[in-house]
C-alpha cells in the first residue's frame, strides 16, 4: 500500500490571494495522480492551510501580508475535482509542519486505515464491532491537534 499526501490544493493557493498559472497548470496532474492513488486502493491524505481573520496579527500574517485560507472561505476549500470524499484532511493553522511531521502523520494515518480494514473486535450479541484504528488517530491528535474529514 502507498500514501498519497496532497499538500495544501486549495482554491487560495491555485486561483485566489497566492494563486498562479504555475500551479494552475499542476491541477490536472494532481487529479490524475490522486485517481490513479485511489484506484489502486492505496491512502490519499490531504493538507489544508488554515486561518482565521486575525491572521494579519499572527506571526505568519506579520511575514507573509496576504490574507489567504481563512476559515471557512471559498480560499481555503479544497477543490472539488482533486479531494476525495471523506479522505483524512490534516488540518495546518500555522508555519511549523516539518517534513517529518507529515511523514509522521501519513504513516500513522495510513496504519489507521490499514487497522480500520483489517482488525475488528466484535461486541457482544448484537454484531458490533468496533477497530483499533483510533489508537494511531489519538496519537496524531495529541502531537498534532485536530484531525478530522469533511
Amino acid at each position: 500500500m502507498k500514501v498519497l499526501v496532497v499538500v495544501d490544493m486549495q482554491n487560495d493557493f491555485i486561483y485566489g490571494s497566492l494563486g498562479s498559472l504555475l500551479t494552475q497548470n499542476v491541477v490536472d496532474n494532481v487529479v490524475a495522480k490522486v485517481a490513479e492513488y485511489k484506484a489502486n486502493g492505496d491512502v490519499i491524505l490531504y493538507t489544508r492551510d488554515t486561518h482565521y481573520k486575525d491572521y494579519l496579527e499572527t506571526p505568519e500574517g506579520k511575514k507573509l501580508p496576504v490574507p489567504h485560507c481563512i476559515h471557512p472561505s471559498h480560499g481555503w476549500m479544497i477543490p472539488e475535482d482533486l479531494y476525495i470524499l471523506n479522505a483524512p484532511i490534516i488540518m495546518k493553522k500555522t508555519f511549523g509542519f516539518t517534513v517529518k511531521d507529515i511523514a509522521e502523520i501519513a504513516i500513522l494515518s495510513a496504519l489507521a486505515i490499514v487497522l480500520d480494514r483489517v482488525v475488528r473486535i466484535p461486541l457482544g450479541a448484537t454484531g458490533g464491532s468496533i477497530n483499533a484504528s483510533m489508537i494511531p488517530l489519538f496519537i496524531i491528535a495529541l502531537r498534532h491537534g485536530w484531525f478530522k474529514t469533511l
